[in-house]
């Protein structure tokens, strides 16, 4: 399996891209995962899931083919250097955390 993790990208993009992943590392399309973090930080993407008849602006293009591209290239660099490792499970809780809610009526978060 393997995963990337890109800022968010429209269907039409990350579709072919698994399929690019999978053909260039061997591992098998239903094993390459795309988690998207969304940073609010980069550009607008994933224009072509948005119900507009605009046409997509030509440096969101240039952006997305040179996301692309990278991502493909990175995840062909990690597949050629996989190593053996050794996974473990941990699990704990914490009460530390900060909600946008707000505290609870007992002073909790």
């Amino acid at each position: 399996m393997g995963l990337v993790r890109p800022d968010r990208l429209a269907r039409t993009t990350t579709q072919p891209l698994r399929f690019d992943i999978a053909a260039h590392t061997g591992v098998p399309y239903e094993g390459v995962v795309l988690n998207f973090a969304h940073t609010h930080s980069g550009p607008m993407t994933g224009f072509d899931d948005y119900a507009t008849d605009v046409p997509k602006p030509a440096g969101l293009q240039t952006y997305e083919d040179e996301v692309r591209s990278k991502v493909l290239r990175l995840a062909c660099d990690a597949v050629a250097r996989l190593r053996p490792v050794t996974v473990t499970l941990h699990s704990a809780s914490s009460a530390v955390g900060i909600s946008r809610a707000g505290a609870t009526p007992r002073g909790r978060w």
